[in-house]
């Protein structure tokens, strides 16, 4: 979501002025400050909120954003990739319904870490390290994957009738889901940037490897029984995968 609206502030100690943006959310349920290492200063705020509490809310904070963002202008210099610019700037998760921005607060600290916010994902510490964001992004996605895919997984063998063995998530570039000879299923953590009828495809895709391990005529036939439009989903899911998921996941570390 856009900014509604820019504001100023007089910043304390060098008695500088500093924009910044104030936007409403109807997620949020209090006020929160953000910055990002870019040095973009942002408020959010609940929607019924006023324009004037946020400009009291800014101005108490007012020391803190200073010294924040001097953390910013003092901080080491970084390889290009590790700008700003190279982060993804939201994460649109289907599956959830929540099309996430993400904010990077830079801390003096040796690890990062991922917080899903009422509205949005903030990604804090030591960020101006590329390869600790992108773990710590892959992390959390593995997370969220556990606690959202597994349930739908259980449903979906239930209402099939097709028991497995256990479940596993991983973060993968070309393969969706995989299933072994012992009945344990894998699937891709990423099919939480999908909506849930495609991730419905992939684990009857991998239920029915329990029956049939290869892609005969049998086997998409048992696929048809469970899920009639596999061959539009099977289809989708390949098509739409680079425009939804952000290039950075779909890279090996």
């Amino acid at each position: 979501m856009k900014s509604d609206a820019s504001f100023s502030v007089i910043l304390p100690l060098s008695r500088t002025k500093r924009e910044y943006s104030i936007r409403r959310s109807a997620r949020a349920s209090r006020l929160t400050l953000k910055v990002s290492p870019a040095g973009a200063v942002e408020v959010v705020i609940p929607y019924f909120t006023s324009y004037s509490e946020a400009q009291s809310f800014v101005e108490k904070n007012s020391l803190w954003l200073e010294r924040t963002l001097r953390k910013f202008v003092n901080r080491p210099a970084v390889p290009r990739k590790a700008e700003p610019e190279y982060y993804p700037t939201h994460f649109n998760l289907r599956f959830s319904g929540r099309d996430l921005p993400l904010f990077y607060e830079w801390k003096d600290v040796c690890w990062v870490g991922v917080r899903e916010t009422a509205d949005s994902l903030l990604v804090t510490g030591a960020v101006l390290n590329a390869e600790q964001v992108h773990q710590a992004l892959r992390d959390y996605l593995l997370r969220r994957a556990r606690e959202l895919l597994e349930p739908l997984m259980k449903q979906t063998s239930a209402e099939c009738g097709i028991p497995y063995g256990e479940v596993n998530f991983r973060l993968q570039q070309r393969r969706w889901g995989s299933c072994s000879g012992r009945k344990h299923i894998s699937l891709n953590a990423l099919l939480l940037f999908f909506p849930p009828e495609y991730v419905r495809y992939v684990m009857i895709h991998e239920l029915c490897h329990t029956r049939e391990m290869n892609h005969s005529a049998n086997f998409w036939r048992l696929v048809a029984t469970f899920c009639r439009d596999y061959k539009y989903l099977r289809s989708a899911l390949n098509r739409e995968s680079s425009g939804v998921i952000p290039p950075i996941l779909m890279r090996k570390n």
